[in-house]
């Protein structure tokens, strides 16, 4: 048994918290595909929106995964300085 004062948070494993981010990743997914799918039916010249898309897509990864490291980094530093400055 684990004892937690109040207002203290319980660990999540790190499986947890990246269990939302793919579920949304998935549906985000989903919706796209039906989306050029509606348009292809449309435009059978489809490539040049694939083309935009998938380059508004890589943007958009790569600002993910930067900012999103950069910032699980400096949560982890604030939590040490946190950890070195509460009295024991």
């Amino acid at each position: 048994m684990i004892v937690r004062l109040p207002g203290q948070r319980a660990e999540t494993p790190s499986s947890q918290r990246n269990e939302g981010t793919w579920i949304a990743l998935i549906f985000s997914l989903g919706i796209v595909g039906g989306i050029l799918a509606l348009i292809s039916l449309v435009m059978p010249d489809i490539f040049g929106v694939l083309l935009v898309l998938a380059a508004f897509g890589g943007f958009v990864s790569l600002h993910y995964f930067t900012w999103g490291r950069w910032l699980i980094k400096r949560e982890g530093e604030r939590e040490k300085e946190k950890e070195r400055s509460t009295p024991p």
